[in-house]
């Protein structure tokens, strides 16, 4: 049993058997026996175990050793037959126990001392093999162990196994062994720490001990140890993955017939909870102590001490709803990374639960104080606020009084304010003093926003108008806060540059559309939204030294500063490549080479065109008809096909069937592999002339695909939006267009529109 993981074991223990445990094992040593399994004899027992059978010379019989310790059950019966305690646990099989009372808990007294009995076999123990250890574990509260075994019929068993799973962690240690080692763990002792018993055996205990475990109990440990003696001490020790627990342990010295000592037996149990109430009981136990010494030197102050006591078992409580506080707070904070509405989020908790009124002023990158950033009043108080907001700036000067209770790096207390004489302040502080007595202001904190050793702002809690005051317990929950506020802003401060850093990228990143002549140009960028400013999105015109234009639009797969960045990098290998003035498809073939080469971008789309324009290069171009068309040649490495605007009205795609009938406007015909991918043909190349008047327009898919559609649907439906755009409008009108129509923007989109003049 003893094998079976000790999270399984304890959920076999219903929830008021587990209600009980934590009054089964007491803190006082146990009584320990070392038994051969084989011969079925005591052969050591500790301190305790001989004050219970007192004049037993071992080894002896077990059930000789059970009957002159006078075992019985709880209520002081006879135990017979099969069932005898000691019998049972005293074999080669793990035995959770039984409860048991023996005639006497020491020497030097008659009453009957409940026990719980549990036996661990030492199996593959070097030196121990074939003995059984027996450990009698005193009972705090008896009547409960008996009204858990009478719940079921099985209310035994699931107790015992529990007893085993959640606190009774036994180790083993060699007394004549060099520095004390470890020669056996029970499985529990892995379940509190983390440590197999391969890694322990051999090992002193001191592993556990860490940073800040109490070196003095240490000391007292060692010294019992040396003097061969039960000890009881709680130290702080630490897990296998470092988590600390208090643990107390209680070992005792196992003794041979001739009483030498020849191991310590230790009992370990994880108190952390019960360390924590004390600590907090200790407070309310120290306020009743001093409430029964007024109650004893005189009885009219009686009442006076039941009020203390009563007050300090409220402060507990008042702790208790603190750390609640405390939770909540930190959970508020952590929904957003807005500044403003956390510590909106943040005041909204604050008033009137811990303070009247709060104001919470950031700090710049110098630790300079800023205008207020959130405030709030019990009583409303809207305007007046108001009003403090334009008034901080003016009286936070270096050098006065608010300036230094502002960028302390300590809390401040202020429990009754005196303001300060009216004479005594500068001019710019009078108004602010004024305002801050009509707020209410009988009791201060000022307590520092600090996040990475530097002051993000500062908080400033107030009470007036409730007549409450600040204690110390105030001031150590408020710089609880404090901290927790301060890292929530600097959070969101470096995420907030982070994104403007980003997003300063992408739209540097992006061309400025130049002045070409013969050709009217527009172009936007926008960011799928924004929980995302940058992307791999691009567009780009750029003018050929043989008088061409040069019109690209593109895809990186991302939506990310890595995106951005590659999206960057494309779009100069794109320019390089085509200042040669190559036909597109030459151009994406020598770009696609250096993407590959270089691993600049995992999978990228694009178009690359040239428009040689017959447009006029003289002030009041001619009339359409006299106009020449433009030749435009283009190739497509797996991107989305332009559509051309003609000056009709009539609007198209440019694939390679350029009429293609209604229901099959994407098809595969003119496009080529996207850029990074392997290629076994060469790119597709197309040319067509452009009338003039007409207007080209090249975009990425965040502009057409939804989420709930098909691609041919989306296309049809931009071709129409287009068609509805009249050419003399301008391309600009038609982006504008395009864009507003926009009902959900889940991708980013590239968009630029040329026409032909």
């Amino acid at each position: 049993m003893l094998k079976q993981d000790a999270a399984a074991l304890v959920s076999t223990a219903s929830g008021a058997q587990r209600a009980v445990l934590s009054r089964v094992a007491t803190d006082s040593p146990t009584a320990v026996l070392l038994v051969d399994v084989a011969s079925r004899q005591v052969l050591h027992a500790n301190t305790l175990a001989c004050q219970l059978a007192p004049g037993v010379v071992l080894p002896v019989a077990v059930d000789a050793w059970s009957a002159a310790a006078g075992l019985r059950d709880l209520q002081g019966r006879e135990l017979t037959g099969s069932e005898y305690p000691l019998s049972v646990a005293a074999t080669e099989v793990a035995v959770a126990g039984r409860p048991v009372s023996a005639e006497r808990g020491s020497s030097g007294t008659t009453a009957r001392e409940p026990l719980f009995a549990v036996g661990l076999p030492l199996h593959g123990t070097p030196g121990l093999d074939g003995l059984t250890l027996v450990v009698l574990l005193p009972l705090r509260d008896s009547s409960a162990v008996l009204a858990a075994q009478g719940e079921t019929a099985t209310a035994q068993g699931a107790l015992d196994r529990a007893v085993l799973a959640t606190g009774c962690a036994f180790t083993l240690v060699d007394a004549h062994g060099p520095d004390w080692p470890l020669r056996w763990v029970n499985p529990a002792f892995t379940s509190m720490t983390g440590y197999l018993a391969a890694e322990v055996v051999g090992r002193n205990c001191r592993f556990l001990q860490g940073p800040d475990t109490d070196r003095g109990q240490v000391e007292v440990l060692r010294a019992a140890l040396e003097a061969n003696r039960d000890v009881v001490v709680v130290l702080l020790n630490y897990r296998k993955d470092g988590t600390a627990f208090w643990n107390q342990l209680s070992v005792s010295p196992v003794l041979d017939s001739s009483g030498a000592t020849t191991h310590f037996v230790g009992v370990q149990t994880d108190v952390t909870d019960r360390v924590e109430a004390e600590q907090l009981r200790d407070q309310a136990l120290a306020a009743e102590r001093t409430a029964r010494a007024d109650a004893e030197q005189a009885r009219e102050q009686a009442e006076t001490a039941r009020a203390e006591a009563e007050l300090a078992r409220a402060r507990v409580e008042l702790l208790g709803r603190r750390l609640s506080f405390v939770a909540e707070a930190t959970g508020l904070l952590a929904t957003t990374l807005d500044v403003e509405q956390s510590l909106d989020r943040l005041v909204e908790l604050i008033v009137p639960v811990l303070a009247d009124w709060v104001v919470i002023n950031l700090f710049d990158d110098r630790e300079r104080p800023g205008p207020v950033t959130v405030a709030r009043h019990r009583d409303g108080q809207v305007e007046r606020l108001a009003r403090l907001s334009t008034l901080v700036p003016a009286a936070v000067y270096e050098g006065s009084r608010l300036h230094a209770a502002m960028t302390g790096r300590r809390p401040v207390l202020m429990a009754d304010y005196v303001p300060t004489a009216v004479s005594q302040l500068a001019s710019s502080e009078r108004p602010l003093r004024e305002l801050t007595l009509e707020l209410g202001a009988q009791s201060l904190m000022f307590v520092p926003l600090t996040a990475r050793r530097r002051v993000v702002g500062s908080m400033m809690l107030v009470h007036g108008p409730s007549g409450r005051h600040f204690t110390d317990e105030d001031l150590d929950l408020a710089a609880d806060l404090g901290r927790r506020a301060g890292l929530a802003v600097d959070n969101a401060q470096l995420y907030t540059r982070e994104h403007a850093a980003a997003l300063t990228l992408q739209h540097t990143l992006l061309p400025v559309l130049p002045q070409i002549s013969g050709l009217a140009l527009a172009a936007q960028y926008r960011p799928a939204g924004p929980g995302s400013q940058v992307g791999g999105d691009w567009w780009d015109v750029f003018g050929l030294p043989d008088g061409a234009t040069g019109l690209a639009i593109g895809d990186v797969m991302g939506h990310d500063i890595a995106a951005a960045a590659a999206m960057g990098q494309l779009r100069s290998v794109l320019r390089t490549c085509a200042w040669q003035g190559e036909d597109p498809a030459t151009v994406l073939d020598r770009m696609d080479q250096l993407v590959q080469g270089f691993e600049m971008a995992q999978l990228a789309t694009c178009i690359y065109a040239r428009l040689e324009s017959a447009g006029a290069d003289r002030p009041g171009r001619a009339p359409t008809a006299q106009r020449k068309s433009a030749r435009l040649t283009w190739s497509n490495a797996g991107h989305l096909p332009p559509v051309l605007l003609d000056p009709d009205g009539s609007v198209r795609l440019l694939t390679d069937g350029f009429n293609k009938p209604s229901g099959g406007l994407t098809g595969t015909d003119g496009v080529g592999v996207p850029i990074g991918v392997p290629a076994d043909q060469d790119r597709p190349h197309h040319a067509l002339s452009v009338p003039p008047g007409s207007t080209l327009l090249l975009y990425t898919d965040g502009l057409v695909e939804t989420r709930d559609g098909d691609i041919d649907s989306d296309l049809q439906r931009l071709l129409e939006q287009v068609s509805a755009h009249r050419s003399d409008h301008g391309p600009q009108s038609l982006v504008d267009r395009l864009l507003m129509a926009l009902t959900n923007n889940h991708d980013d989109i590239a968009i630029l529109a040329v026409q032909v003049l």
